[in-house]
């Protein structure tokens, strides 16, 4: 019975375990199956394991110090690029906090793991200040990679002052020219239909009414030129938002970019 026993809490079943609970959406329990895996065993695997289940369950803060803390230099190391290769990828659209970001990119600098430094090289190859493309991709990749930095340096941004100049002129247009059509179009409606109604008060004595509404039209004319200028920002914003999600998606895409083949059942 003692033989059984063991042999259920063995490492090897508790990573089975464990995949079953992570595969079932309980990242929490597998996170805590994995741990006690890598305790008992000290390998790698249930280290990675545990690592994304705790990434899957929001504890980023956690993983950066328990993987800061890490007894061996090797442990250090594999376990600081794989969550490197986390957050440069945005694995499960997640992206860390700028001041964890700066911790964990501080973390895997510190242990010059490979493919922290292809990840970076990418990074830099596809911004434009490395013209060379990283060592180690397959001609897929290499197609891939070639494709962003063409899709990079051939973003299209909007220009907030030029946003706002056009809904000066044309009440809406602003908003037109960043993509927002539905709101460009009901701002100069709303603009125009209350100028309109001011001009017509004044024009029949209704001074009061004429005032009241001639407010309401400056408030729609100022308000859509504040929001233009808004809406080319985040335009711009989101642009480059998805961008990097495409870097993200490559960097996911190509696994072996982590430096770990790494896929549970459900993942694939």
């Amino acid at each position: 019975m003692s033989g059984q026993d063991s042999s259920f809490y063995s490492p090897d079943a508790r990573i089975r375990f464990a995949d079953h609970l992570y595969c079932s959406g309980d990242f929490f329990r597998a996170g805590l199956e994995y741990h006690e895996a890598f305790r008992s065993s000290g390998d790698s695997l249930p280290l990675l394991k545990w690592i994304l289940s705790q990434w899957r369950s929001d504890n980023l803060g956690k993983i950066t110090s328990s993987v800061d803390g890490l007894p061996t230099g090797n442990q250090k190391s594999l376990g600081s690029a794989f969550l490197f290769g986390l957050s440069s990828s945005r694995f499960d659209r997640k992206l860390p906090e700028p001041g964890l970001s700066s911790q964990i990119e501080i973390l895997a600098s510190s242990t010059g793991h490979p493919s922290v430094l292809i990840i970076r090289n990418s990074h830099s190859f596809i911004n434009g200040d490395n013209p060379d493309i990283p060592s180690g991709l397959d001609e897929t990749a290499k197609q891939d990679i070639i494709f962003l930095k063409e899709r990079y340096q051939n973003l299209s941004y909007k220009s907030p002052v030029l946003a706002g100049v056009f809904s000066a002129l044309v009440p809406g247009s602003g908003k037109i020219y960043t993509g927002d059509t539905g709101d460009g179009v009901t701002a100069f409606i709303l603009t125009s239909l209350f100028g309109y109604l001011a001009y017509t008060s004044f024009d029949h004595d209704h001074i009061t009414r004429g005032y009241l509404l001639a407010a309401a039209a400056t408030g729609f004319y100022l308000g859509n030129i504040y929001g233009s200028v808004i809406s080319a920002r985040l335009r711009n914003e989101k642009t480059l938002f998805d961008m990097k999600s495409e870097f993200g998606d490559f960097i996911i895409k190509n696994n072996w970019f982590l430096g770990f083949w790494l896929e549970l059942p459900c993942d694939r």
